[in-house]
């Protein structure tokens, strides 16, 4: 039971860093007030709010939720490749584009 309840929390802490490190490709608002009184309302930034109505980043890149930012990632695929001449097999990784290649790079930053 205990090393479940570790598992459950350590994968939420992660989770939590990667919504973090990723707020500037999904719609997570970046701009969040730290002093913000934990009774009020929250408040959404003028950008969350710009990418909300437009579904779309600054750059003009479709915004993503986590969830489909991690299905987007899904796609990076190795796979297993055969020359039929010769039999020699040898693994391919699939290449990242644009937007899988910065969601990979933004991990790179996370600072624990």
């Amino acid at each position: 039971m205990k090393a479940h309840l570790f598992i459950c929390m350590l994968a939420y802490y992660v989770r939590w860093h990667m919504e973090r490190a990723w707020a500037s490709l999904t719609y997570r608002d970046e701009e969040t007030n730290q002093e913000r009184d934990p009774v009020a309302a929250a408040k959404r930034s003028t950008t969350a709010t710009v990418k909300a109505q437009t579904n779309t980043l600054p750059d003009g890149t479709p915004a993503r939720t986590f969830k489909g930012l991690l299905e987007h990632l899904a796609t990076i695929t190795q796979n297993t490749c055969r020359h039929p001449a010769t039999g020699v097999s040898f693994p391919m990784t699939t290449s990242p584009n644009a937007t899988q290649q910065k969601a990979l790079d933004l991990l790179k930053n996370i600072n624990v």
